[in-house]
């Protein structure tokens, strides 16, 4: 069968890093690798009623945006969707996205700014996974990520995005006999307590999942304003080293008052913050893990206002209807997936005055405000901040008020 090629005009991103452009029947066309304005050739590689995918031949008419990606194994490792244009084309093309899902998912018509706060673009990763095989020639572990839109390893020398302290971990991994790799063990979690907004005075303690390795499995300790912030490599902690005291800041704004409500709350990041704000602060994480943290990170910063519940967001709610109109303030940070039907629907209910939702997903937050706000909620500010620089993920800090 003979290929399918078509000159495409790339007219914006996709929320997932393609360019998307229309070809000569108007039919969308998705491309990764382009740049918003080129004129490019593509073969027409997947074809659906409504869409087409695309793969990048040759670009005819290339914008000043475009760059050469830094990294050697760009295109084939799926960790970075955007290293071929410029940092400030990057996050202008994160705000479309965003404003996109607003207001196509949304519905909400948000035609205000939304600023974008970054931080250095690259070795800015203080948290990671590696993919680990067995290299049947040499007997050596093979590490890296997986290859793009797959599940086959895609082995890397260095990651431009890690901490130098996670990248010297990849490179003794790759020495490593794999002798020491149990059958099911294909992933090692790794984290670092590096601080990279100050001069390192000793080198960064590092977190493992698993013991085999030889490196600590115990926890790191971070510091993060005036709180100490305990976890490990199993427990989920935002990964980029230079915005944490950003996403709090943003997060918190100027509220206070008398009680706020932490849901998803995970080791605490905006639990202990928000006791310096509130005269009381009620808190649920589902994760075990991330629990056990939590608790021993109020003690050891010496809260007394803060109390954590090992439960869902949606069973939290269920159990504290009673506080409805008695809240001042929620913030959410869940995960991808967004909220639940159920949790919407019982944070609703609950009635507090301000809503703050920590976002990685545009499209799941524009789901969830959707229906905040057609409850009797208006949306006060978006904000994103561009902890993921080289790939398309977003975190935004979306502000809600009740009328």
């Amino acid at each position: 069968m003979e290929s399918e090629i078509r000159d495409i005009r790339i007219e914006r991103f996709a929320y997932g890093g393609e360019g998307i452009g229309r070809d000569s029947d108007g039919r969308a066309v998705f491309v990764a690798g382009t740049a918003k304005g080129e004129l490019v050739r593509v073969e027409i590689t997947e074809t659906h009623p409504r869409f087409a995918r695309g793969k990048l031949l040759t670009v005819l008419e290339p914008v000043a945006e475009r760059r050469t990606p830094p990294c050697p194994h760009f295109g084939s490792c799926g960790g970075c969707q955007l290293q071929h244009v410029t940092y400030e084309a990057q996050k202008e093309a994160k705000a479309e996205c965003l404003r996109d899902a607003l207001n196509r998912i949304g519905r909400l018509d948000w035609n205000k700014p939304i600023p974008v706060l970054s931080g250095p673009e690259w070795e800015y990763r203080g948290r990671t996974q590696f993919k680990l095989e067995r290299d049947p020639q040499t007997d050596l572990v093979r590490a890296g990520f997986f290859t793009a839109n797959s599940h086959h390893l895609c082995e890397i020398e260095t990651c431009r995005l890690l901490d130098p302290s996670l990248n010297e971990v990849l490179h003794l991994l790759r020495k490593t006999s794999a002798h020491v790799m149990n059958r099911s063990e294909g992933t090692l979690d790794v984290a670092t307590d590096a601080d990279r907004n100050v001069p390192l005075e000793q080198p960064p303690t590092l977190s493992v999942s698993h013991p085999n390795w030889g490196w600590p499995t115990g926890p790191i300790t971070r510091r993060i304003g005036r709180f100490a912030y305990t976890f490990d490599a199993k427990c989920f902690f935002q990964v980029n080293l230079y915005l944490f005291e950003t996403l709090v800041a943003e997060a918190l704004g100027s509220d206070s008052g008398r009680l706020a409500v932490d849901l998803y709350a995970g080791v605490g990041l905006f639990s202990l913050p928000l006791a310096e704000r509130f005269e009381k602060v009620l808190a649920a994480e589902e994760s075990g893990a991330a629990a056990h943290y939590a608790l021993r990170n109020v003690s050891q910063n010496n809260i007394r206002n803060v109390t954590f519940s090992r439960q869902s967001t949606e069973s939290w709610l269920a159990a504290n209807q009673k506080l409805t109109n008695r809240v001042d303030k929620v913030l959410l940070d869940p995960p991808r997936s967004g909220m639940s039907p159920k949790a919407l629907e019982r944070l609703i209910a609950l009635k507090p005055g301000k809503i703050t939702y920590v976002s990685c997903d545009p499209t799941t937050l524009a789901r969830d405000l959707r229906g905040i706000c057609a409850q009797g909620f208006t949306l006060h500010s978006v904000t994103a901040i561009d902890l993921f620089p080289q790939t398309y993920h977003i975190e935004t800090v979306a502000h809600l008020e009740r009328l």
